[in-house]
């Protein structure tokens, strides 16, 4: 017999075997391509995302390039406007707000300008040796103000009396600001904001300055993502984040001068950022920028703190509900920046009485009361949305009623159908016609009046004919129904009505008043004097057989009050109405 590695099985298994490593390697070289084919794919995708992104940013620096020169001749000659003797204050205001609004555009070009050359390593530093405690004062003066109005105890400690420094003073003045700005932003009215400086005990060859609050602080999930480019942290206690760049520009700087920046934080804890710098200028490459970027940058000495305040204070801004004349109409405006909602009032504050709150929680409450008859609301706000503030106004039977108009920045098909779809009245996009707003305000304030008009007038509206479903109809539908079932009871009355309604008494009225203009008792009796109006052209029955149906036992009564609201009496009113008048 044939030996056992020799038998026809075993080479069988040998076959097997070949074939198993054939297949394996086959596969594991096919998975190797595959893989390999894979991260070319996402390596030419990542190119193609990077190289869409570069040609995004060059545009939109090549547009801000462009955008400085008109800005910069808007910024120069309007100091020489508003120093002008002949200015009233109110001018001056109005001018003011133009120019604070144009520098902050120009500061965001200027950042977006900053972001482009870091990005690109084109980022120089004009870089001198100064006083870093000097330099600090300079800085902590322009806000000492700030720190008054807020009552927030301002100090800055320093354990050496003078330390030369080399850094840009322009670019390091843009960070110092921006963390003084943050800490400003959300510390609150009382807090305390400490500047410190010292040479720190493990390296004698720096120096440190650190800015400690007393605000909210950052969540400790946030604080890694908190140097980001375009990270935000939302609305915290109702302050609203900015562009998201300040912070990660405020590091690029820092480490262009081969420093470091970290930050400490809980949340309800306050914040500590603390920069370090190296002594001496060995590490540094020390370069010029052209005149023309000197040029460019000098607009941007006093910008920041001057943009920075105005947010701080306008933030903090309380304001004062004054409604001066109760036979004016109300409107409610909703707004979180105080200049825009200043502006927006003073197109009203002649023809209305104007309500303002600067969120829409704010505004919920006032719209729930006050008596309240249009809102005019911005989308994007802190604490609730103009979005949600809306859903919760036309979804509350309370201020169903109440017509919304929405002004945003979102201008897009999309966000005008959201804003449609949980019951706006109207969409602006900003930037708006100052006239056109007022039209629209108008035109929907006299639909109102128009609507409670032809609700007195129609005399053959009844509940049978209301067949919409809005919240109002719904509510006047149940209106219409009780009153129309408790009709021959003469002892029905604006009470009993109150308790088969299952509202309050108030909210009855109001609710009425707005959508009828009538008062509880004149409701009832105007739906009655409706039923009796259709009585008299659809029944045979006498004017005093009606007039006992529809709940009336006294008879002169009953005909004042149809002569009163149909100018005619019920006879005439039957003759003028019938072919076959009995």
């Amino acid at each position: 017999m044939p030996a056992l590695g020799l038998t026809w099985w075993a080479y069988l298994l040998y076959c097997l075997i070949a074939f198993g490593l054939i297949w394996y390697i086959r596969t594991l070289v096919l998975a190797r391509i595959e893989a390999k084919k894979q991260l070319e794919e996402e390596r030419i995708e990542k190119e193609k995302i990077e190289g869409i992104n570069k040609l995004k940013l060059k545009f939109f620096t090549n547009i801000s390039h462009d955008f400085r020169t008109p800005l910069t001749l808007i910024v120069a000659p309007l100091q020489s406007v508003i120093d002008a003797p002949e200015n009233s204050p109110e001018t001056k205001y109005q001018l003011g707000v133009i120019q604070r609004n144009t520098l902050t555009l120009l500061e965001l070009i200027n950042q977006l300008l900053n972001f482009r050359k870091i990005e690109e390593g084109e980022m120089k530093l004009n870089i001198s040796e100064n006083n870093m405690i000097t330099f600090i004062e300079n800085i902590k003066l322009s806000f000492e103000d700030l720190a008054r109005r807020k009552n927030i105890s301002f100090h800055f400690t320093h354990d050496v009396e003078s330390i030369h420094v080399w850094f840009d003073v322009l670019e390091f003045k843009k960070v110092i600001i921006n963390i003084l700005s943050n800490a400003f932003k959300f510390t609150p009215i009382g807090g305390e904001i400490i500047i410190n400086l010292e040479i720190p005990e493990h390296n004698k060859d720096s120096v440190q300055v650190s800015v400690r609050d007393s605000g909210i602080g950052i969540a400790k999930e946030k604080i890694k993502f908190i140097f980001d480019r375009y990270f935000q942290l939302g609305v915290t206690k109702g302050k609203r984040a900015g562009t998201g760049l300040g912070l990660s520009l405020s590091k690029d700087i820092i480490e262009l001068h081969k420093g470091s920046i970290r930050v400490l934080s809980e949340e309800g804890e306050g914040v500590l950022f603390s920069i370090n710098l190296p002594l001496g200028n060995k590490h540094l490459n020390i370069e010029t920028d052209s005149a023309k970027d000197k040029e460019l940058q000098s607009i941007d000495l006093g910008l920041n703190k001057d943009v920075v305040i105005s947010e701080v204070i306008e933030t903090e801004e309380e304001i004062e509900q004054t409604v001066t004349n109760n036979d004016l109409p109300t409107i409610l405006l909703v707004e979180d920046n105080a200049e825009l909602r200043k502006f927006i009032k003073s197109l009203f504050d002649k023809e209305f009485n104007v309500l303002e709150a600067n969120n829409g929680a704010a505004g919920l409450d006032l719209a729930q009361n006050k008596s309240v008859d249009l809102i005019i609301s911005d989308v994007m706000m802190p604490i609730m949305n103009g979005i949600d503030l809306c859903n919760n106004i036309k979804s509350n039977i309370k201020t169903s009623h109440i017509p919304v108009m929405l002004l945003t920045a979102k201008a897009s098909i999309k966000a005008q159908k959201e804003g449609y779809s949980i019951g706006a009245d109207v969409y602006i996009p900003k930037p708006f016609d100052a006239q056109m707003l007022k039209l629209q305000v108008t035109n929907l304030i006299n639909l109102r009046k128009s609507a409670r008009n032809k609700f007195k007038n129609d005399a053959l509206l009844t509940p049978t004919e209301l067949t919409n479903v809005s919240l109002d109809e719904e509510f006047l539908k149940k209106a219409f129904r009780i009153v129309e079932e408790s009709m021959s009871d003469n002892r029905f009355n604006a009470q009993e009505f109150t308790e088969k309604m299952g509202v309050s008494r108030t909210l009855l009225f109001n609710k009425l008043k707005a959508l009828t203009g009538q008062s509880l008792t004149e409701f009832i009796r105007s739906v009655k004097l409706k039923k009796a109006a259709q009585y008299l052209i659809n029944s045979k029955m006498n004017v005093s057989e009606i007039a006992y149906d529809v709940g009336f036992n006294d008879l002169k009564y009953f005909r004042t009050n149809f002569k009163k609201m149909y100018n005619s009496s019920p006879s005439a009113y039957r003759k003028a109405h019938t072919k076959d008048p009995l």
